[in-house]
């Protein structure tokens, strides 16, 4: 139970952060240049991963670090993809 509350309590963040991104797309910061900001460039993400499994007492926050990067980028998608279709910000599934 408590895992899964705090998968939910970390969409709602990741949705408002996502939001708040959102609301910075003008003509001069491009949704592409906020993608780049958001997500984690493979190199970093392999660095993570062997850091982790070399301290497995770190592991559980570094994997929660990438997995909300993850749950951002996709509520960041879903903006984009609300946004064109004219609904505005969507509530999180």
């Amino acid at each position: 139970m408590a895992e899964a509350t705090s998968f939910a309590l970390g969409r709602q963040s990741a949705l408002a952060e996502a939001q708040g991104l959102y609301r910075m797309i003008h003509p001069e910061c491009s949704a592409e240049e906020l993608r780049e900001l958001i997500a984690v460039p493979p190199r970093i993400e392999r660095v993570l991963r062997a850091y982790a499994k070399a301290h497995v007492e770190d592991a559980h926050w570094i994997e929660a670090c990438l997995k909300f990067r993850e749950a951002l980028a996709e509520e960041f998608e879903r903006l984009l993809c609300a946004g064109r279709r004219g609904n505005g910000l969507p509530r999180s599934r």
